[in-house]
């Protein structure tokens, strides 16, 4: 399911950047769906899934290829520029804010944030500040 949220991603993204046309859309960059926020909703839907991944995975070179995953989706959703879609992400990022937390309180650490796996997430971000400017 993961994988199928990154497909319609890349395929969005691809719309967005060389205005790839193969399939018929309302207002684009919708991947496969027929319109763009329909594309974003599944997209948002399957992204925690890929953190989930991220977090449990053991081997560096599947974490930065979920990481890779994950930061292609974020950028469809910044491409899209669908309210709907930011709404979501804010709030599953207020309530995963709110587990780790709940978490922290409760063991003085959160179990699957680790110093590499922080550093990845900034890297994460700084790529995607980058790619809004393109």
């Amino acid at each position: 399911m993961f994988v199928s949220g990154f497909v319609a991603a890349t395929i969005g993204v691809f719309q967005y950047l060389l205005g790839f046309d193969f399939f018929s859309q309302a207002a684009g960059p919708a991947s496969t769906f027929g319109n763009k926020n329909m594309g974003a909703e599944y997209v948002v839907l399957t992204l925690p899934l890929g953190f989930y991944f991220f977090f449990e995975e053991k081997k560096r070179s599947d974490e930065l290829f979920y990481l890779f995953m994950i930061s292609n989706m974020l950028l469809y959703i910044i491409y899209v520029m669908s309210r709907s879609a930011y709404l979501s992400i804010m709030a599953q990022t207020f309530f995963f804010g709110l587990y780790c937390f709940f978490q922290y309180r409760k063991n003085k650490k959160v179990p699957f944030f680790t110093k590499p796996k922080t550093k990845m997430i900034l890297v994460l971000f700084l790529y995607l500040f980058f790619a809004i400017n393109i």
